[in-house]
């Protein structure tokens, strides 16, 4: 049977996993596709406009890279305004008369006909001249049939109108494309933003939030534990200038009682940053001694955490200065304030092994 601390240790374990699955889980779902890519450049092109950057054929393959996401919304917001004003000019150019409409059902069986024949056959963007020439074609071509059982007046009236119903179509469906274009653009940029490092959405930076506060209940917990199991032992490391009256005392029914309330107000006046110093100074080993990393760089992910909680991930004075009892810094990764603590896929790889580790470390001390 599992010990408490054990339980501790497989409760955050089990959360690190699911943030793990989670974070995998939307990653993979923000990535790109080109052919959607090359899909709204046909709309662009077909108008004029900017295209979006393209990827090279070696590179299909990938999930598209911070720089790449960069360019991407880059060109999106720099060819938005364009796409607007297109699209605001081509529906005040865009017929509006109704559709003029033909009891006789031959009639109206020949009007649907010559509107199929006129999509296909006008240009995407008619000038005048186009529509007049290509309706004096179609009815030379409809008066050369010998079985014609309609007046060769209203056979015109239907070709006009067949044309002037395609022109408008035609008109509606490149606003269209362009109204798709722009509902794509929000699409792409809320994806893109989920896989950009620097971006406040970015899935490796939620998923490192709430790795760190699993980490952070779980080393409460732990330590809780270890109090109340080595209270004589370890307390008086947490409260060495702590006093309690007499009177105090004595209003408690019992020790463990008594014990139960110096824990919880030890506990209540740190943070996990005091708790893994005060570990440290028990001998607890909070990072893998064979592994490259050391203290501070367990030290850094809490910092890092409080930043990007705190203050958008941006480096402050806090994340620089050095601990009351410290004489080194735990600014581990160089950054100057101002600079962005990104939270990328390597970040997040380190964050989940130095927390586990730590956890891991703390369930074996405390059950020794």
């Amino acid at each position: 049977m599992a010990s408490d601390a054990e339980q501790i240790r497989d409760r955050f374990l089990a959360e690190r996993n699911y943030i793990q699955q989670y974070v995998d889980f939307v990653f993979n779902a923000s990535d790109i596709p080109d052919h959607v890519i090359r899909d709204i450049n046909q709309t662009l092109q077909s108008h004029g406009l900017a295209e979006l950057p393209d990827r090279p054929g070696d590179r299909l393959e990938f999930y598209y890279s911070a720089a790449e996401l960069e360019s991407l919304i880059s060109a999106m917001t720099a060819v938005r305004p364009a796409i607007q004003e297109t699209a605001a000019l081509l529906k005040r150019e865009a017929p509006i008369s109704q559709q003029r409409e033909f009891d006789d059902p031959h009639e109206a069986q020949l009007l649907s006909e010559w509107e199929g024949w006129m999509i296909q056959h006008l240009p995407d963007i008619p000038a005048p001249n186009d529509v007049a020439e290509i309706v004096n074609y179609a009815f030379t071509q409809a008066e050369q049939q010998t079985d014609m059982e309609i007046l060769p007046e209203t056979l015109r009236e239907i070709i006009a109108e067949a044309a002037h119903v395609a022109v408008r179509i035609k008109a509606e469906s490149r606003i269209a494309g362009l109204e798709v274009a722009l509902e794509r653009f929000e699409t792409l940029s809320l994806v893109a933003h989920v896989a950009m490092p620097s971006a406040e959405i970015n899935i490796m930076r939620q998923g490192f939030i709430l790795l760190m506060t699993a980490f952070d209940a779980a080393i409460f917990d732990l330590t809780r534990l270890a109090l109340k199991k080595k209270f004589s032992e370890l307390i008086g490391q947490f409260g060495k200038n702590e006093k309690l009256s007499l009177e105090k005392i004595g209003s408690f029914g019992t020790l463990d009682s008594l014990r139960d309330y110096i824990i919880e107000g030890q506990l209540k006046a740190r943070y996990v940053k005091d708790l893994l110093f005060l570990l440290k100074s028990f001998g607890v080993k909070c990072v893998d001694p064979t592994k490259s990393e050391n203290f501070g760089d367990l030290i850094e992910l809490v910092l890092r955490r409080n930043v990007h909680v705190h203050n958008r991930g941006v480096v402050d004075e806090r994340y620089l200065e050095k601990d009351e009892k410290e004489t080194e810094r735990f600014n581990v990764h160089i950054l100057a304030i101002g600079e962005l603590a990104v939270i990328d896929e390597g970040y997040w790889e380190l964050a989940s092994r130095l927390s586990s580790d730590c956890v891991e470390a703390v369930t074996a001390w405390v059950d020794q």
